[in-house]
């Protein structure tokens, strides 16, 4: 009785955050907070959600796209989320770099590695908080460095890092990897255009001008 109770509040959850989504009277921030907070949800309704939120000419909206991709566990979204690595935008590029350590994109370590040397703090707390998640030797140098570093913040940020990195991986600093990305975008044969989604190892992923 109590998994069907948890199931049928998890679906009127959904529910409710879908008409918040679909509703256009409804504030902005409430839609973003509705966003982030369905991303959790396997449903396949969710994607449109995202890829709407992300192209949206607001970056409030873009913003939450973003964090929604991440909490998705969508490995699909790694390649929007490592290009916006570049976006002019330091919150986008804080945001960016989170999905990227949630969404375990490996490919994006040397980008991430790049703006450790970001103007903004608020992007190198989100990339040690990545490299963290992403595990390696080379991560783990670099957190370590920052941890030894004169920045009380962001010491402690990669003193966190290399914990949960330890807890991951183990002594070697190899992740355990939470998704089979052997499978990577040919999880399905048979679904929908969405399993067409360009490669996560593309290098090629644009530039802001």
């Amino acid at each position: 009785e109590l998994d069907e109770m948890d199931s049928a509040l998890a679906m009127r959850a959904e529910e409710v955050l879908m008409g918040l989504l679909t509703n256009p009277v409804e504030p902005v921030a409430v839609q973003c907070r509705a966003l982030e907070s369905i991303a959790y949800s396997g449903e396949t309704a969710v994607r449109q959600f995202i890829e709407d939120a992300y192209y949206s000419p607001l970056e409030e909206m873009r913003l939450s796209a973003l964090v929604a991709m991440g909490r998705s566990a969508d490995i699909r979204w790694r390649r929007l989320a490592r290009a916006e690595l570049g976006s002019p935008s330091p919150a986008m590029r804080a945001e960016a770099a989170t999905a990227c350590g949630e969404l375990e994109a490996k490919a994006a370590l040397p980008d991430l590695l790049e703006l450790l040397d970001d103007e903004e703090q608020i992007v190198r707390l989100s990339v040690i908080f990545a490299l963290g998640r992403l595990g390696g030797q080379r991560a783990r140098a670099a957190l370590e460095e920052i941890a030894a570093g004169e920045d009380v913040y962001e010491a402690q940020a990669a003193e966190m890092a290399l914990e949960e990195m330890m807890f991951y991986t183990g002594a070697d600093a190899t992740a355990i990897p939470l998704f089979d990305d052997a499978d990577d975008e040919d999880l399905l044969e048979d679904v929908d255009p969405w399993d067409e989604w360009p490669d996560d190892d593309d290098d090629d992923l644009g530039e802001y001008e």
